[in-house]
């Protein structure tokens, strides 16, 4: 089997796993929707595969790890795999596939304007 092909089986199986904060939002978004998945580097004996998160205290980051970690170890070749977490370049929404902005911005449509703010600091000191 040549490394192309587990390559992709890799990228399949991370496919699977879904973003927490998305599906808690109701979308229905994976890690590789969301362009989370930066390289995937396979041979038949080791799979290296680098990450990133939407932020750097994403307080899911330990949950994703792992199921990102069981997706790997389902593959024949994930005995063998190493995660590394790279914070450059940073994500953006621009890393997301077309698919995936579109549900994005559906949903932030159906909030409408205005459902969500950012609060300034002296309102939050009172």
């Amino acid at each position: 089997m040549s490394a192309p092909d587990i390559g992709d089986r890799v990228r399949n199986a991370l496919g699977a796993v879904r973003d927490p904060c998305m599906t808690a939002a109701g979308l229905d978004l994976s890690v590789v929707d969301l362009g989370l998945l930066r390289d995937v580097r396979a041979t038949p004996d080791r799979i290296d595969v680098d990450v990133t998160f939407t932020e750097p205290g994403c307080p899911f980051s330990h949950r994703l790890l792992d199921e990102l970690h069981r997706a790997l170890e389902s593959l024949p070749e994930g005995g063998h795999t190493h995660l590394n977490i790279v914070w450059s370049p940073p994500w953006t929404p621009a890393d997301m596939t077309p698919a995936a902005r579109h549900q994005f911005d559906a949903a932030r449509r159906r909030l409408g304007p205005g459902a969500t703010r950012t609060i300034p600091v002296e309102e939050i000191s009172r």
